[in-house]
């Protein structure tokens, strides 16, 4: 742009993930651009109540178009000054536009025109400076804010594990690996316990606080109780044995290294993460719902 706005650069990471706010850069350019034109427009035009009547009304609803494009992004990423400049901007307009409604119009001249978008574009440069934005690599992006990662079907049986699943992918979309893999663990506890209640599972303590080990010791002595009965027990046992084998796996490859701070994990490592339990929350998901 001509003015020199930099919204964000690749070379700077996120420092919370609360910090991450999505938006269209092209959004933000064109809205910037649009401002930039009228302002050049009237750098060398007389003031407003001389233009004639269609052509005033033209330029005023674009004038409050324009500004009120930047006031929305001022007001989403809590730039109060250029906010005020547009709201203030915005009420002047509104007086011109009044004479459409038979009240006389505000001689607004267009020196005070280019001065007021020009406090606007200088208050919005200023505060953005003051904001940390992140750089998200475009194969990341389908990560980001997403709802429904791990699929419908896991939502509508797992409403719990929503969020983590949710704050999972944005740790991934942010680079924020080994805080994805710790979402994706919570998800799978979740995913452990559900079976562990299927199988009516006997845990010494509330199963809200019981370890890992302890749900998956007590899971498999009620599987293994299944064994030889019937085809259809059989069957049962082997399904759900072979997801208590998965969550083993979680178990030593992430969950107690992340919880025990013994690791740190790249994005390859945490993608890798994501696909497991993903992969497991669906097969669960196709026989055990929490809801039900």
């Amino acid at each position: 742009m001509s003015n020199g706005i930099a919204l964000f650069s690749p070379s700077k990471r996120l420092i919370s993930l609360w910090d991450m706010i999505a938006f269209s850069e092209s959004d933000v350019f064109q809205a910037w651009a649009a401002l930039q034109f009228r302002k050049e427009l009237h750098q060398n035009s007389v003031a407003l109540a001389d233009f004639p009547k269609e052509l005033r009304e033209y330029a005023i609803n674009s004038l409050l178009r324009s500004v009120g494009h930047i006031e929305q992004y001022a007001e989403k990423w809590q730039l109060v000054e250029t906010s005020g400049r547009c709201s203030r901007f915005k009420r002047g307009l509104g007086f011109a536009a009044a004479e459409f409604q038979g009240v006389p119009i505000k001689d607004l001249v267009s020196a005070e025109i280019v001065a007021e978008i020009s406090g606007i574009q200088d208050a919005f440069q200023k505060e953005l400076k003051q904001r940390k934005f992140t750089f998200i690599p475009p194969p990341l992006v389908p990560f980001f804010e997403q709802d429904t990662l791990f699929g419908e079907k896991v939502n509508a049986a797992f409403p719990s594990a929503q969020m983590d699943i949710k704050e999972s992918g944005n740790c991934l979309a942010s680079g924020l690996p080994t805080a994805a893999i710790f979402h994706l663990m919570r998800v799978a506890e979740l995913g452990l316990r559900s079976i562990a209640k299927k199988v009516k599972a006997k845990i010494p303590v509330q199963i809200e606080f019981a370890t890992w080990g302890q749900v998956i010791e007590a899971t498999e002595k009620e599987l293994d109780k299944l064994k030889g009965k019937s085809t259809a027990k059989d069957e049962r046992r082997s399904f759900y044995s072979a997801l208590v084998l998965d969550i083993r796996a979680f178990m030593y490859l992430w969950r107690n290294p992340v919880m025990h701070t013994r690791s740190r994990y790249d994005e390859h490592q945490a993608q890798s993460a994501f696909n497991h339990v993903r992969a497991f929350m669906q097969r669960l998901a196709d026989k055990i719902s929490e809801v039900s």
